[in-house]
């Protein structure tokens, strides 16, 4: 019981690593009813995930010393954070700026720009922006003093704020990848999940923990405010638009406090 029940988790972790990253995995061959259940239970392990994109972070802090100066470190070390996630989450992002200023209040043309493949100035005008702000924060933080372990909060927190989002808002396009993770994952272990993971911060420090959680729950629920008024629910370009706003929320509050 004990070995399957582990199969099971370990497939589900791979699917996880598999989907939000592009580090290779080992292949599994399924049945489309394990493959769903495993797609499930993945979403559970988004924040391991996040996890592992923040220790790969810190790897390159360490190999990109303060010798370097701190410009081309922090090139570095957004271009890898880019890399890493395959760009997905600015996928999301920049689909969803378009469909934003484009949809013109409308949840129909809303959703059919957010499946054009054509990325429009909007699209392109945020994606620069928020690169540019990632880059700016990242810079001063590798000009700074603090444990190492840090960078693994704006990953992990970012991939959390998923939970934050499909526990409290619908899932509305039908079919596909997210529809089975909106209806498959385990509400419950996933609030206890948020609750650990949010008391993990606060081995950072009192201040630092409440102003960075704070300070995240109000970009998500801005966020799904958005979300709910423009279409009713959630879909996966608006969680990766939240998981970019996010992690960069947490960049800017460790600048503000640890300046």
């Amino acid at each position: 019981m004990i070995l399957p029940a582990l199969k099971n988790q370990l497939d589900a972790f791979f699917c996880a690593l598999k989907f939000l990253t592009i580090i290779p995995c080992p292949r599994h061959n399924l049945s489309e009813e394990k493959w769903q259940d495993s797609l499930g239970l993945s979403v559970l392990f988004y924040p391991l995930v996040g996890l592992v994109v923040g220790l790969l972070l810190c790897l390159c802090v360490v190999v990109f010393n303060s010798s370097y100066g701190a410009f081309l470190p922090s090139v570095i070390l957004l271009t890898i954070w880019v890399l890493v996630s395959g760009g997905l989450h600015l996928d999301g992002l920049a689909d969803c700026a378009d469909a934003w200023m484009g949809g013109l209040g409308s949840k129909e043309k809303t959703l059919a720009i957010m499946k054009d493949p054509a990325c429009g100035t909007i699209a392109v005008l945020t994606l620069l922006l928020t690169l540019l702000l990632k880059l700016a924060a990242i810079e001063i933080l590798l000009r700074m003093n603090f444990p190492l372990w840090y960078w693994v909060l704006p990953p992990m927190l970012g991939r959390l704020a998923i939970f934050g989002v499909l526990l409290t808002t619908p899932y509305i396009r039908s079919g596909g990848i997210g529809e089975i993770l909106s209806q498959r994952f385990s509400r419950p272990i996933a609030i206890v999940i948020v609750i650990l993971v949010s008391l993990s911060v606060f081995s950072a420090g009192l201040f630092l923990a409440i102003g960075m959680l704070a300070s995240i729950a109000i970009v998500v629920a801005i966020l799904r405010a958005l979300m709910c008024s423009r279409l009713g629910g959630c879909t996966g370009d608006t969680l990766g638009a939240c998981v970019e706003f996010v992690e960069l929320t947490a960049l800017l509050v460790l600048c503000i406090f640890l300046v």
